[in-house]
């Protein structure tokens, strides 16, 4: 036997299910795109992690410079032992930090490896540079007002709602004609030791009796499509916010690498001649030289940071709209 679908019940059964292939396939894009995201996230920390290193090393450079210098001085007679073993002190506590930014290079690039679907331990051959990857992608896709435009359009997650919500719009199609009846056509066929083979038709009408029934199953659809409204709503909202924390977080980063990278690097770093040379002469004291070393790291390492950021920003851009 074989239902005839009658009230356009194969119609809507097609279209029910062209929507639910259209919500998977975005929600495939959507896992897609996150995956990249996390790539790129995981990658931007271990480039800035290889730069932490690379300052780090530098200062330990300086400080080897600099204990040099008071070890020379206190022979001489010019320093006091105290200077000395300050000097002595932060150098041993330099090389200390770089031997820890060694440990987290491995733990970052395990994490790159795992974002990558390959062994923690696996090498990464090439030569990379933040500064390089940063000038390269860490531009925005599109000026901000035209981004909220395309999330519209191409943010998968709100695609696959859309369609799902369709998909829920045809269910209660359906469910609407579940209290209309239901037309069957088929045959039967029959072979007994008393009678001789015989092939009848049927033809069958169902009686929507259950009334309780199919208003119960009216309702629950059209609970159902309320619910994957508000769901959407909700979700463009809240994607929309997403999107607004990674532009700022974007520009914040911009106008740190602008501060940090044009204007006070160059100026620790005079300082920190300036205060070798004077420590030197005898014009500087210790505190003075370790000051403006201090400072010199930390806006090297602010600078470096806001580049980090800005790629996993426009990561996480890409991904909300990965079209």
């Amino acid at each position: 036997s074989q239902e005839i679908p009658i009230f356009n019940r194969r119609g809507m059964s097609i279209e029910q299910a062209k929507s639910s292939e259209l919500a998977a396939k975005a929600r495939l894009t959507q896992v897609r795109a996150e995956i990249a995201a996390n790539v790129v996230q995981a990658f931007s920390e271990y480039l800035y992690v290889l730069e932490n290193q690379a300052l780090q090393r530098d200062l330990v450079q300086l400080l080897e410079q600099f204990s040099s210098i008071a070890e020379q001085s206190y022979a001489a007679g010019d320093v006091a032992m105290a200077d000395l073993l300050r000097a002595q002190n932060a150098l041993d506590e330099a090389r200390s930090e770089y031997d820890n930014l060694q440990a987290m290079r491995f733990s970052q690039r395990a994490r790159l490896n795992s974002a990558l679907g390959r062994d923690a331990r696996a090498e990464l051959h090439g030569d990379y540079a933040l500064e390089v990857s940063h000038r390269e992608f860490a531009h925005l896709p599109a000026p901000p007002d035209e981004l909220y435009e395309q999330l519209k359009e191409n943010n998968p997650a709100l695609l696959a709602l859309r369609a799902e919500v369709k998909s829920l719009v045809v269910a209660q199609d359906i469910a609407n004609t579940s209290g209309l009846p239901r037309l069957m056509i088929g045959a039967e066929y029959m072979n007994t030791d008393m009678a001789s083979d015989t092939v009848a038709g049927m033809l069958s009408v169902s009686l929507p009796i259950w009334r309780a029934n199919y208003r119960a199953q009216r309702e629950a659809a059209e609970a159902d499509l309320a619910s994957g409204l508000h769901e959407l709503e909700a979700s463009e909202l809240a994607i929309q916010a997403e999107l607004s924390m990674a532009l700022y977080q974007w520009q914040d980063a911009e106008r740190n690498r602008v501060l940090y990278g044009d204007v006070l690097i160059g100026r620790a770093e005079q300082a920190v001649a300036s205060s070798l040379s004077n420590y030197q002469s005898g014009s500087a004291s210790f505190t003075d030289v370790i000051t403006s070393q201090q400072e010199w790291l930390s806006f090297a390492l602010a600078h470096r940071r806001a580049m980090a950021n800005q790629l996993a920003a426009v990561a996480t851009i890409h991904a909300l709209m990965p079209t």
